[in-house]
């Protein structure tokens, strides 16, 4: 073993001792300011201490050894059914631990979305940056709902998901043959791709991005054939076009794919540029077409993408829990690449190093990785993540494949990768699942989930309004299932973080009238009408409470506003008629 190799043994053990201690700590001190790598304070002590223990013995050489000796027995003759063997077993893995809530991300507005969309037409408006994601599930629902398939909507993202995870792994495969540098580290480097905390995206997540994740890969591989001269330009520039309509941020790839541009042009000329790129603009619009966008529509949400970024100095903490450069934005930027790769911020360094080298520094493939790579890390800074980004994970984590991409390619390139460089490397990919493994557990089990969801209100690293949505998430869930004791605590939190909305007010004094506590009920909605509720059931309601409390006058008063607002509704007006007629006869009202 050469020094170098000493040394690098050295470092990832240390490394991965340090991942690890992170984990105990936030096992022990779990907070919404470590909600990259506090999933084990939420598992039982006999799931969690398996995982710690697993994770030290993958760190073990002698244990990195053995498992390699097991990767390499299969022969050729026994890998097929290996194959299939893995597929079905994966895709019961994800059915079987598919999320059980949908807080993280916009899970339940997505499916209410889906739900309500009647045609395709009804897609671009509430989906306006994920267009071909929602056709497809618009599509799934409907069959499924011709089928009498109920939940559809949800079925519809989760069976998307599923999919996509599974058809994840050959394409990750084929990635993991473009960046490893012999055919027995593909296995390693495609566990990394897809062993990361970006796999939850495929465990039922009701969510836009799987099927990005996975475009994402495609169109990295599609690029390092092309530059090796083994497919045209034609494929990485159409799969970039089928990409973008599955995620408008890979917009932020556009200086890689004007660089796939300009080797075309330096290889063959500018003619030879110009087909690729018609068919690619004529791929993309048409998918665009198909999913109701206008080209109206598309400038507008393109350039809406500047109100999406973080303030450079000062921020309003309604908006926005901090700014570009503040030390809140680089914890919620540690937790994040923690979540999605623990050992990046160890590859990323080494890939440097050996990309900085004169046989790598002007390869193509080099220079393609690394604007991606630049690209992806540069959005995923300058975006403000409006619901908080321990929410909105899943929108970065299709751009952390680019990421990923470029330090795997440094270190098999660079460092070798056969030998010490390999073991190093599954003991990486075997901690790198653990972590992955309690996340997916956390998610897979609803009481779980929403002890984690309701720790991350940590208003250090999430703005008001971003807190306020979620309460009213909470509330809304637990009165979906008519809980209202545990939902009223969330609403009454979130009209204390934006108490001058009239709607929440309104939210707030249905769930007290439903959860009997009137008095309670009668001071919100008395609330909601001075901020200027326009709702005929809030004055109704306010109505009934008045007039069960003698309030005679008053109970008049706000039938009449409510009679005001829809003059046709015959409850209102059948009761209205009833209290008029009782104050003019004398008769107090009855109970």
């Amino acid at each position: 073993m050469t020094a170098t190799h000493t040394h690098l043994r050295l470092l990832v053990t240390v490394f991965g001792a340090v991942i690890i201690l992170f984990h105990l700590l936030a096992l022990l001190f779990p907070s919404g300011i470590n909600w990259g790598f506090h999933h084990l304070a939420f598992l039982s002590p006999a799931v969690s201490i398996p995982i710690i223990i697993l994770m030290l013995a993958a760190l073990v050489p002698q244990v990195q050894a053995w498992a390699i000796g097991m990767l390499d027995r299969p022969t050729k003759k026994h890998k097929k059914g290996l194959w299939i063997a893995s597929f079905c077993i994966l895709g019961l893995l994800l059915w079987m631990l598919r999320q059980q809530t949908f807080f993280l991300g916009d899970g339940y507005l997505v499916m209410r979305n889906i739900s309500r969309a009647h045609s395709v037409t009804d897609l671009p408006a509430p989906f306006p940056t994920a267009p071909l994601s929602a056709l497809i599930a618009y599509h799934l629902k409907e069959i499924l709902s011709s089928m009498h398939v109920e939940p559809a909507a949800q079925f519809a993202w989760q069976i998307q998901s599923i999919v996509c995870g599974i058809a994840s792994v050959p394409v990750a495969y084929k990635l993991a043959g473009a960046l490893a540098s012999d055919h027995s580290s593909k296995w390693v480097v495609a566990a990394f791709l897809i062993a990361g905390g970006a796999a939850q995206l495929f465990f039922g997540y009701v969510e836009t991005y799987p099927p990005a994740y996975v475009a994402t890969m495609l169109f990295l591989w599609l690029s390092l054939e092309y530059m090796a001269g083994r497919v045209s330009l034609y494929l990485p520039f159409i799969s970039f076009g089928l990409l973008f309509t599955f995620h408008f941020g890979m917009l932020s790839l556009i200086p890689a794919v004007l660089f796939l541009f300009i080797v075309q042009y330096r290889r063959h000329g500018f003619v030879s540029v110009l087909l690729p790129t018609i068919a690619a603009k004529g791929v993309t619009y048409s998918i665009l077409w198909l999913c109701g966008y206008t080209p109206a529509r598309l400038v507008s949400v393109v350039l809406k993408g500047g109100s999406y970024f973080l303030p450079f100095t000062e921020h309003d903490n309604w908006q926005t829990a901090y700014s570009l450069f503040s030390f809140w934005h680089l914890i919620d930027l540690f937790n994040a690449c923690i979540l999605l790769s623990p050992f990046l911020f160890l590859m990323i360094p080494l890939a440097l190093i050996a990309v900085s080298r004169q046989e790598l520094r002007w390869k193509p493939e080099t220079i393609f990785l690394a604007l991606t790579f630049v690209g992806a890390l540069g959005w995923m800074f300058m975006t403000n993540f409006e619901v908080g980004m321990s929410r909105d994970w899943d929108v970065i984590a299709p751009l952390s494949v680019c990421a990923v991409a470029f330090a795997l390619y440094g270190l098999q390139r660079g460092w070798g990768a056969k030998g010490e460089m390999r073991h190093r490397m599954l003991g990486m990919a075997a901690v790198t699942l653990l972590h992955m493994a309690a996340w997916v557990i956390v998610n897979a089990d609803e009481g779980r989930s929403i002890a984690r969801y309701a720790m991350l209100q940590d208003d250090r690293v999430r703005s008001q309004r971003a807190i306020a949505y979620a309460c009213e998430d909470l509330a809304g869930f637990y009165r979906d299932r008519n809980e209202y004791a545990a939902a009223i605590p969330f609403m009454e939190k979130t009209v204390a973080i934006d108490s001058t909305n009239a709607r929440r007010w309104l939210s707030l004094a249905n769930e007290y009238q439903l959860g009997s506590q009137d008095e309670n009920a009668m001071r919100a909605y008395e609330e909601s009408a001075r901020l200027g509720i326009r709702d005929k059931a809030a004055f109704f309601n306010l109505g009934i409470l008045y007039y069960n409390r003698h309030r005679l006058d008053d109970a008049i008063a706000m039938l009449q506003r409510a009679a005001t607002i829809d003059s046709a509704d015959t409850l209102i007006s059948s009761n209205l008629k009833l209290m008029i007629a009782r104050k003019a006869g004398g008769e107090g009202p009855k109970q």
